[in-house]
């Protein structure tokens, strides 16, 4: 939106309606997928593990969503190189493809694009599109949300802090206390569906979403699409390892790191272990989660773009470094105050400040550099530009682990 804006000079009406479109640009999507959930609640009254089903017939109907639009919207197998460069060229043509993906889309591009009054209308448009989202979603939780968060509750109440005895089993001579600590960080991370599958869910999303448009795809179509893109290809390890980092960072694990304890927090505190050694396990853990985003987005950019196995390895390598960084970033953030105050599960994440606060240091983060890395295509090797990717992550991660330690220290030191 902003390089757009500066490129083509902008005036003062499109950088209105941008700020407009940003700020609502993720509530569609969610309640997209608040629609979705409640009715399935209400509809599978399974006991012990109903919230998983619930998440998990949700993942599935996104997933097929997504995999029925891929198909319905690829490009026609026989289409000549220059009829696919003509859509890539042709504003209408790129703006009816996107649209086929995502609807919405057209309602944006439009009211950018337009003269004022004519793009008012269309942003009007868009923000009615979020109104009827908005009453279906309230016609659905005025039948469903208080059973649902009954129910949530119910399941979620059983969560509660160790025994004596179960600590005491944790914490015996058998096991180290990272290892004891690392324990209770998994036990609690999995038994509460909201945050396993948030946590694993974000981390495949990006790569799935690449591989269902490689594979539902034509293998004609896919390659006319290298084929612009290889006068790029230098570009392709570094892009492709902030992608990685992307995929890996996006979670909200790392920036709900302390959030996610709530009132179990004080548990925290009062076990004999230094704090050091709570973010060291908590630093392990997030990053035992974060780098299935690196792992599986060097698979998804080796089918799309023909990567070698090195090529491959480096971005996966690189990708984690930079990833590791922004982690380390994430943590700092909800370190220094965080989400403690909460009864439903999903405020420790979705509904978390630091998780949105954390949002824009990624993408800015990874656009940043994959925009500089544009810019310099033509000074800078790729392998050079990886190297200095690589050397910042390494000094990033250097300088800021103390911080962490630093505000991690007070946050323990406070009357939580």
């Amino acid at each position: 939106y902003i390089l757009y804006g500066v490129r083509s000079s902008a005036g003062i009406g499109y950088w209105i309606f941008m700020v407009i479109v940003f700020l609502l640009s993720q509530v569609l999507p969610i309640m997209l997928s608040a629609i979705i959930v409640l009715p399935l609640s209400r509809l599978f009254r399974f006991k012990r593990h109903r919230d998983n089903m619930v998440y998990l017939l949700s993942a599935l109907i996104l997933v097929g969503v997504l995999t029925f639009i891929s198909i319905t919207s690829r490009v026609d197998p026989n289409m000549s190189a220059e009829e696919f460069a003509r859509i890539f060229s042709s504003e209408d043509a790129i703006l009816n493809k996107t649209a086929g993906a995502y609807p919405p889309t057209i309602l944006v591009t439009k009211a950018l694009s337009r003269p004022f009054f004519e793009g008012l209308l269309w942003l009007l448009a868009f923000i009615g599109l979020h109104v009827v989202a908005l009453g279906v979603f309230l016609f659905f939780g005025d039948k469903f949300y208080y059973s649902v968060y009954s129910s949530l509750q119910e399941n979620f109440a059983k969560r509660t802090a160790l025994k004596e005895g179960e600590i005491t089993g944790m914490m015996g001579v058998q096991n180290s206390k990272f290892a004891a600590l690392h324990r209770r960080e998994w036990w609690y991370f999995l038994k509460v569906p909201a945050f396993a599958f948030n946590g694993f869910g974000n981390v495949v999303i990006l790569p799935i979403l690449l591989v269902i448009a490689a594979v539902a795809g034509q293998t004609d179509e896919i390659g006319q699409m290298i084929q612009q893109f290889q006068q790029y290809r230098e570009l392709f390890v570094p892009v492709g390892a902030l992608i990685a980092a992307v995929s890996g960072g996006i979670n909200g694990l790392a920036s709900s790191i302390f959030s996610r304890e709530g009132k179990l927090i004080h548990e925290l505190k009062a076990l004999p272990v230094k704090t050091s050694e709570i973010v060291r396990v908590k630093f392990v853990h997030v990053q035992t989660m974060s780098f299935i985003g690196p792992v599986s987005g060097a698979i998804a950019l080796s089918i799309i773009l023909g990567l070698s196995f090195v090529e491959a390895t480096v971005v996966f390598v690189v990708g984690a470094i930079t990833l590791t960084f922004l982690n380390i970033l994430q943590m700092i953030i909800d370190s220094v105050k965080p989400i403690l105050g909460w009864e439903n599960p999903q405020r420790a994440m979705k509904q978390n400040v630091n998780v949105a606060l954390s949002i824009p240091v990624v993408f800015g983060y990874v656009g940043g550099f994959g925009y500089l890395a544009f810019l310099l295509k033509d000074t800078i090797s790729g392998t050079l530009m990886t190297l200095v990717l690589a050397l910042i992550g390494i000094v990033g991660i250097v300088i800021s682990w103390p911080v962490l330690l630093k505000k991690a220290n007070r946050l323990f030191l406070r009357d939580l």
